[in-house]
């Protein structure tokens, strides 16, 4: 193969990566719900990492000779993968980074919760649970029914 087929199929490959990074930044966007500034961040990102990519990939393949097949196979790369991988890539990560959030929201209700607190739930309440049991109480110790 050509020099030429190799740039247009690392092209293709390119856009394929370039839609699956936005699919992971999309899904990482839904999980955290995220506000203005953290979709301009994401976005700037995005951008930049795709153009390093791409700038990469050419610059190995071709010496940075960029012609138009190369803009061509990033469209065709990015179209195909949007067609077939778009949603399965969303969902599944999606599912991770739900599942990577919960976990952390979890260590950081452990780590935050006052030392007290934390003493009154697991502590004190297995100790009393017991105590309860064993109390005696008087069958009439009501005050009316003493006579005050």
């Amino acid at each position: 193969m050509t020099a030429e087929m190799y740039a247009f199929i690392s092209a293709i490959a390119c856009g394929m990566l370039s839609v699956i990074l936005w699919n992971i930044t999309e899904a990482l966007r839904n999980t955290i719900r995220a506000k203005a500034v953290i979709n301009g961040v994401m976005d700037a990102l995005w951008w930049v990492v795709t153009a390093v990519v791409f700038s990469i990939c050419m610059w190995e393949i071709i010496s940075l000779k960029i012609r138009a097949f190369e803009f061509i196979g990033v469209g065709i790369g990015a179209i195909v993968c949007h067609i077939t991988l778009a949603r399965p890539i969303r969902y599944v990560c999606g599912k991770i980074f739900g599942f990577f959030f919960k976990i952390i929201q979890f260590i950081f209700k452990i780590l935050l919760t006052p030392w007290t607190f934390l003493y009154k739930i697991l502590v004190v309440e297995k100790l009393r649970k017991p105590h309860l049991k064993l109390r005696k109480v008087a069958q009439n110790d009501s005050p009316e029914k003493q006579g005050y």
